[in-house]
C-alpha cells in the first residue's frame, strides 16, 4: 500500500470515528432530555370526560370526552421535538397527544424522581372487553418493551392505563401549573411482568 492510499484509509477511519462520536453525543443528549428526573408527581391517570379548563379558564387541560369515545386500542410513540414533549398516539386514522386525553385521577405512587416510572419509546393499550363496556382508563391493558442499559435483556412490562402518572420535570415544581395543564404523563415501570394487574 503506497503512502497516499494509507493516508486516505486513515482519514476514512478518523471521519467514521468522528461521525460515530457525534451520533453518540446527539442521542445521549436526546435521551437525557427525555429522562430528565421528575421533580414532582401529581396523580395517576383518568381518561378525560369532556373539555376541561383550568379554574381561571385560561388553559386547556382536556380537549375532548375521550372516555365516551375511547378506541379499542391505540399505540403511542414519544415525540421529543420542541413544543411537543409528549406521546403521539394513533388509533386507526385518529391521532392525538396523550396529554390531551388524560386528566388527574387518584393519588400517585410513592417515590422520588423517576423511581418506579419509565419513558419507553413506545407503548400500546387495548380495551379489556369487560362485559359492562366500561371504557375508563383502568380497563385498558398496556404494554411496552425495553431493556436496561445497552446490553440488558429486552423484556415486556404490562400495566393499566390508569397507572400512568402525571409529573413535572420543572426544576422549580412550585412554578408548574398546579391544575395539570403542563403535566407530563409517564408510564409506570412495574417490578414484575408476568401478570397484568387487576382492574379496581
Amino acid at each position: 500500500m503506497n503512502l497516499s492510499v494509507a493516508r486516505r484509509s486513515l482519514y476514512a477511519i478518523l471521519f467514521a470515528s468522528t461521525l460515530s462520536l457525534i451520533f453518540v453525543m446527539t442521542t445521549a443528549d436526546v435521551a437525557f432530555a427525555r429522562h430528565t428526573p421528575a421533580t414532582r408527581r401529581f396523580s395517576t391517570a383518568a381518561f378525560c370526560q369532556g373539555p376541561l379548563f383550568t379554574s381561571d379558564g385560561s388553559r386547556l387541560i382536556c380537549t375532548e370526552d375521550f372516555q365516551a369515545n375511547a378506541p379499542d386500542g391505540f399505540k403511542c410513540t414519544y415525540n421529543d421535538t420542541p413544543n411537543v414533549h409528549d406521546y403521539v398516539c394513533r388509533a386507526g386514522a385518529r391521532t392525538f397527544l396523550l396529554g390531551d386525553v388524560l386528566q388527574r385521577g387518584g393519588n400517585p405512587p410513592p417515590g422520588e424522581g423517576n423511581e418506579g416510572l419509565a419513558t419507553p419509546d413506545r407503548f400500546q393499550c387495548n380495551f379489556d372487553g369487560n362485559a359492562a363496556g366500561d371504557r375508563s382508563a383502568e380497563h385498558y391493558i398496556c404494554t411496552y418493551r425495553h431493556r436496561h442499559g445497552s446490553k440488558g435483556r429486552m423484556h415486556t412490562h404490562t400495566f393499566r392505563a390508569n397507572e400512568i402518572v402525571s409529573v413535572t420535570d420543572n426544576p422549580n415544581p412550585d412554578a408548574a401549573d398546579q391544575e395539570g395543564a403542563d403535566d407530563l404523563w409517564w408510564p409506570p415501570h412495574p417490578l414484575t411482568q408476568e401478570a397484568c394487574p387487576k382492574a379496581h
